[in-house]
């Protein structure tokens, strides 16, 4: 089957629906809060990125209690971070 715009809609769809369904299992590693707070406090710039795309990693950066402001790279920003 030949690749198609609608074809790779349909499966980045079906992704992003299979991750929020498995996401209430998905837990941080140990430390991995405490980490983050701490960074924080000292002052620390820090970021968050991952090759998902925003939809399906809300629920994990929400677990990690990312503060506003943090900067967070997903799939679906282009070279300027600006969403498509």
């Amino acid at each position: 089957m030949p690749r198609t715009a609608e074809l790779s809609e349909r499966l980045q769809r079906a992704h992003v629906e299979a991750y929020v369904a498995l996401s209430a299992e998905v837990r941080p590693l140990p430390g991995a809060c405490e980490l983050l707070t701490h960074l924080t406090a000292l002052g620390v710039s820090w970021a968050i990125a991952t090759s998902g795309r925003r939809e399906a990693a809300s629920a994990t950066i929400d677990m990690l209690g990312v503060p506003s402001g943090v900067p967070i790279v997903t799939r679906d920003l282009d070279e300027v971070g600006i969403r498509r």
